[in-house]
């Protein structure tokens, strides 16, 4: 289990979520359909729920950890988004979710903040595969995926949401990304920058 990781990209940093991320969050997630309707998430209904939300970046469990990260801009330490990456009932199988400010779209930043995800997954948590799900429509978010490797299954599935305003059933795209096949792809890349304290090291 992480105590502690702070990976450095061009020009993104990985680092956990803090409560006091959670002013800066808020108005960029609240009400904002362009984002949550690609989510399951209901997005945080005031500031104090965002504040709860960001208390804990670590929810262990028996049979594996969730994780949760803030993604802010390398150059200017602005918070841009989040990411999570769950083990919790899959040990070696990681789902990874994510959401980015609209401000910060078509910057290259949730693909550097997945290979970063990935490099952390892979390297230090014991990873042997990562997923994540994609609702059609979400073209953006599956272009991301497929430039960290990722590989889509042939057939969407049906996916149940509650508490969602868009639609109960929707459907999506299941990605998948092995470690062999990210440690081939990324055999040559590394971050520019990384700190990681795992429990007992």
């Amino acid at each position: 289990m992480l105590c502690d990781a702070r990976l450095e990209g061009e020009q993104v940093v990985l680092r956990p979520v803090r409560p006091s991320d959670a002013a800066q969050a808020f108005p960029l997630i609240h009400d904002r359909r362009e984002i949550l309707d690609w989510l399951v998430w209901r997005g945080p209904g005031d500031l104090d729920e965002m504040e709860e939300v960001y208390s804990r970046w670590i929810t262990p469990s028996e049979r594996g950890t969730n994780y949760q990260f803030a993604i802010t801009e390398r150059a200017t330490d602005r918070f841009s988004g989040t990411l999570s990456l769950r083990f919790a009932d899959h040990p070696w199988v990681g789902d990874v979710g994510y959401w980015l400010a609209r401000r910060a779209w078509g910057r290259g930043f949730a693909s550097e903040a997945n290979y970063l995800a990935a490099h952390l997954a892979f390297r230090h948590l014991g990873a042997r595969v990562l997923t994540a799900e994609v609702f059609l429509g979400n073209e953006a978010s599956a272009r991301v995926l497929a430039k960290n490797g990722y590989e889509r299954e042939p057939a969407p599935r049906m996916r149940p949401i509650e508490d969602h305003p868009t639609e109960v059933d929707r459907e999506q795209w299941i990605f998948s990304l092995t470690r062999s096949r990210f440690e081939r792809i990324f055999a040559r890349r590394r971050p520019v920058l990384e700190r990681v304290e795992l429990e007992g090291a």
